[in-house]
Order: structure tokens, then C-alpha cells, then sequence
């Protein structure tokens, strides 16, 4: 790979990941915008009761894993930044990055599913559309091409 294209990479990514940092200092600034209130809509008191208290459990255990994210980034930051080139250590912070992202999705994942667990089913199916959406990419702002059906011509360019 070409000195130039490693550089564009360097910085797109880095641009990445201050970005996501900035998402995530403006979201632990404004704890009380948190989506609980729109999931809440139309549940039973009970359930809605167990939804503010799984996002609330849940905010605060992601304070250690959010330092650590942004500790990930800092070390990033220094490594692109370093006199020479590592890229090992580049590598490195990259995969360590990625494991504080692995590991906040198997957190919200986890803390779904123990709320699902005591919520009624009727509750449940309130629910169904926004948790399958939650972890698909439907509603998302892209504008991907479908997949051609069996028997259809590719479009052409």
C-alpha cells in the first residue's frame, strides 16, 4: 500500500473516532435525552418501570467502558501522531477500539434480553419492532441496492 493511501486511512480513521468520541461526550452530557421515554409508549406501568430501570442500570455501566473508550482513542491519537510510523501499534490501538465497540453491543444485547426476559408478553410484542430495528440495519439512513432477484438482469452502468 502506498504511503499516500495509508495516510487517507490514518486520517479517515481518526476522523472516525474523534467523531464517535464527540457523539459519545455529547450523549453523557445529556443523560436525560435518552430513548427510554419513546419505548416506554404504550406499556404497561410495570414494564415501563423496568425500562428506565434496565437504561439506568445499563448508563451506568457503561461508565468504565466509555473511559476505556475514550482512553482507546487517546492512545490512537498518540500512535498516528508519533514521529515515526508504528504499524504495529497502529494495528493495535485499531483492535482495541474495536473490542470497547464489541463489547458495549454485547452489553446493550445482554441488557435487552434480561429486560425482555420480565417483561409480559404483550409488552413484548410493543416491543418487537423497535428491538428487531435495534439490531438491523432497517430505517437507516443508506441508500443500498437491493439484491437481484433469481432470474433478473443486472442493471447496467
Amino acid at each position: 500500500m502506498s504511503k499516500k493511501i495509508k495516510t487517507i486511512l490514518t486520517i479517515s480513521i481518526l476522523a472516525n473516532v474523534l467523531l464517535l468520541g464527540s457523539l459519545a461526550g455529547v450523549v453523557m452530557d445529556r443523560p436525560h435525552d435518552m430513548p427510554w421515554e419513546k419505548v416506554k409508549e404504550g406499556l404497561s406501568p410495570s414494564s415501563q418501570e423496568l425500562v428506565t430501570k434496565m437504561f439506568m442500570d445499563t448508563w451506568k455501566d457503561m461508565g468504565s467502558t466509555m473511559r476505556q473508550s475514550m482512553d482507546n482513542r487517546k492512545y490512537l491519537a498518540d500512535v498516528v501522531a508519533a514521529e515515526k510510523f508504528d504499524a504495529k501499534k497502529f494495528d493495535e490501538a485499531v483492535q482495541r477500539i474495536r473490542g470497547v465497540q464489541d463489547l458495549m453491543t454485547k452489553k446493550k444485547i445482554e441488557s435487552t434480553k434480561d429486560l425482555l426476559m420480565k417483561l409480559p408478553k404483550e409488552d413484548r410484542q410493543k416491543l418487537a419492532e423497535q428491538v428487531a430495528n435495534s439490531f438491523s440495519w432497517k430505517g437507516r439512513k443508506h441508500d443500498y441496492p437491493k439484491p437481484a432477484e433469481k432470474g433478473s438482469q443486472p442493471p447496467k452502468n
